[in-house]
């Protein structure tokens, strides 16, 4: 992973314990667990052992991008995934462009 502490976050429990927090959702569901200093050696054992326990786990749990980009967004008003409605003041009602896949990595846009 790029970002050394992606989805880690350091907390403090009510006892005054610290830990590391490692929180990811994939696919639906969250995915959670936590790495006390007590427990790993200290603060940077404990961050070590989130690290891998991260990578490890969400390394098998992501998204292809076909699945990413086939998901039907919670603000998507037409029901269909990557079709967008846009205006112009020449064109008051609108038209709605899809993209259509025509490469390997390469979209183009029809309307």
């Amino acid at each position: 992973m790029s970002n050394k502490h992606y989805a880690i976050s350091r907390l403090q429990a009510r006892g005054g314990t610290w830990y590391w927090q490692v929180t990811l959702r994939r696919r639906g569901e969250q995915l959670s667990k936590s790495f006390t200093d007590l427990k790993h050696g200290g603060r940077a054992g404990a961050l070590a052992k989130a690290i891998v326990w991260r990578d490890r786990t969400a390394g098998g749990a992501t998204l292809s991008m076909h699945e990413f980009h086939a998901k039907v967004r919670t603000n998507n008003r037409s029901g269909v995934s990557g079709v967008q409605k846009y205006f112009k003041r020449n064109q008051p009602e609108g038209w709605w462009p899809a993209p259509a896949p025509t490469g390997r990595d390469d979209t183009k846009r029809s309307q």
